[in-house]
């Protein structure tokens, strides 16, 4: 395992006890660990690992900006590639073996990141990677060989070192939500490509599971909405001339989400608050 050339980079909000099981499943496979620390609570992270450098915010600043100080900080070392993750996922234990096979057996070699299989604890199934054609969306969940995809969450992500310097960072305007998308189609804007590796797994939880009338479902937190909306509309700007269908799903799931709040979701004022001051940001 060619763990020397790989950092990992963990942001942490408001609950250390999932960032200590990421960690735990990140033995032996790779040489860093840098954990930035969103925390708004007063509980102390403590980690006796040497592998493990730990940089405390004073406040929220926000997952964009956590993320690239941790890049930043790792990129300082001698390494090849840059592992991004959620607190709340768990790396399986071939997970990046897998992932750098995956990479060496590609036939194209002009891969900027490779995305392993994402199965949701929540849902209990897999998260879809998704293929944007012009007119078409085609989303592949569990596929029987590598594949080329055009978009997969941040979280589990392996990004080469060099295509940082070449693309830039997360883009720091987006706080939470989507910014997986921006980096996602800045890599395809930039000829790049992005390999799903079909033998590698990470486990997440995408957000609190809720039932309501015999309706399973995810839930955010309020503040949340905003940041969906906006972001959303601020993304079908950016890349809806080159990919329309992208406008096209995002608009239904724009209205998706108004009837689900209204129709499920707790705190109905306050999110469908959240909803139209993201719509108004987001149009501007």
């Amino acid at each position: 395992m060619r763990k020397n050339n790989i950092s990992a980079v963990i942001v942490a909000y408001n609950d250390h006890s999932a960032v200590h099981r990421c960690i735990e499943s990140l033995k032996g496979q790779v040489s860093t660990i840098c954990v930035v620390d969103n925390s708004t609570i007063e509980d102390q992270f403590v980690y006796n690992l040497e592998e493990v450098i730990y940089i405390k915010n004073e406040t929220n600043i926000g997952l964009d900006k956590a993320l690239n100080i941790g890049v930043k900080e790792v990129l300082k070392r001698q390494i090849d590639w840059v592992l991004l993750l959620d607190q709340d996922s768990m790396v399986d234990k071939d997970m990046l073996s897998n992932m750098l096979n995956s990479f060496d057996n590609a036939d194209d070699q002009n891969i900027a990141q490779i995305v392993p299989l994402v199965y949701d604890n929540n849902t209990a199934k897999y998260l879809p990677s998704l293929i944007y054609n012009k007119f078409s969306l085609e989303k592949i969940d569990k596929p029987q060989q590598d594949t080329f995809v055009d978009f997969q969450i941040t979280s589990g992500s392996l990004v080469r070192k060099e295509i940082f310097n070449k693309i830039g960072f997360m883009d720091e305007t987006f706080f939470i939500d989507y910014i997986d998308f921006d980096y996602c189609f800045r890599i395809k804007n930039f000829k790049y490509k992005i390999l799903l590796s079909k033998d590698a797994l990470l486990t997440h939880s995408l957000g609190k599971k809720s039932n309501k009338m015999g309706i399973q479902f995810i839930e955010h937190a309020s503040i949340r909405i905003f940041y969906q909306v906006r972001n959303r509309l601020i993304l079908m700007k950016r890349y809806g001339h080159v990919f329309p269908f992208f406008v096209i799903s995002e608009t239904r799931n724009l209205i998706f989400k108004f009837f689900k709040i209204i129709i499920l979701e707790n705190d109905k004022k306050e999110k469908l608050q959240n909803y139209f001051r993201g719509l108004l940001k987001g149009l501007k």
